[in-house]
C-alpha cells in the first residue's frame, strides 16, 4: 500500500500514469482487442534517402538511432513498455532513497539520469527479445506453411473482427496468430480451428471452426 500511495505522488505520477496505459494495453492484447504488432514499425534500413545531403544525414542519423534500439526489429510497443517499466522502478526508487523531502529540483535531476539509465537499460533488456523475433523471422514460409494447419483459440473469443490464436510447430513455442474468423462465425477461447489463408498485407489469419 505504502508503494502504491508512493506511486501516485506528484514526483512519480507522470510515470506510473505511463506504466497504467502499458498494462491496459498488454491486457487488451491478452483479450484479443488490440493485436501486439498495433504500433509495428517498418522501415527498409538499406533504403536510399532521395534527397539533398541534409535530409540524407537526418534520415541516416533517425534510422541508426531505430537500429540501436531494435526498432523495427520486434513489436514497438514492446520496446515502449521496456522503457516504461524501467523509467517507474527507476524514478520512483531513486525519489525513495535520494529524494524523501519531495523537493522538485532533485526529482528533476533525477528525471534526467532516469531517462539516460532507463534507455541503456532498454537496449540490453531488448537485445534477447530481438534473438528471439528474429528466430521466428528466418522462416520466411511459415504463412505458407500454415495454412491448414490446426490452430488453438487464445482470446476471449475471435470474430470477424478480432481474435488470436496459437499454432504449434516444431518449436518448442507455439507461434501466436492475429486472426480473423470467416463472416458470421463465432470461436470461443479453447476452440480448435482450421487456418484457411492468411493476408500478407497485414499479417492476418482467416480461420474456420473445426
Amino acid at each position: 500500500m505504502e508503494l502504491l500511495n508512493y506511486s501516485f505522488k506528484i514526483i512519480n505520477f507522470p510515470f506510473t500514469i505511463i506504466l497504467i496505459f502499458v498494462m491496459l494495453y498488454w491486457l487488451s492484447v491478452i483479450i484479443g482487442i488490440f493485436d501486439i504488432d498495433l504500433f509495428h514499425v517498418d522501415f527498409d534500413a538499406d533504403a536510399d534517402i532521395d534527397a539533398d545531403a541534409d535530409i540524407n544525414a537526418d534520415g541516416n542519423f533517425f534510422i541508426t538511432i531505430f537500429k540501436f534500439f531494435y526498432i523495427g526489429e520486434f513489436p514497438l510497443m514492446l520496446i515502449i513498455s521496456i522503457f516504461s517499466l524501467c523509467l517507474w522502478i527507476i524514478n520512483v526508487s531513486g525519489n525513495y532513497y535520494y529524494n524523501p523531502e519531495l523537493s522538485i529540483r532533485k526529482a528533476l535531476l533525477i528525471v534526467v539520469i532516469n531517462i539516460a539509465v532507463s534507455l541503456i537499460l532498454t537496449k540490453i533488456i531488448g537485445y534477447p527479445f530481438k534473438k528471439l523475433f528474429n528466430s521466428f523471422d528466418n522462416d520466411r514460409d511459415f504463412p505458407v506453411k500454415a495454412i491448414n494447419s490446426i490452430c488453438r483459440i487464445t482470446s476471449t473469443d475471435a470474430t470477424e473482427n478480432f481474435g488470436q490464436a496459437e499454432i504449434v510447430t516444431g518449436n518448442s513455442m507455439p507461434i501466436i496468430l492475429n486472426i480473423r474468423t470467416l463472416p458470421g462465425e463465432k470461436l470461443i477461447k479453447g476452440d480448435e480451428a482450421i487456418v484457411v489463408s492468411h493476408n500478407n498485407d497485414n499479417n492476418i489469419y482467416i480461420v474456420k471452426k473445426k
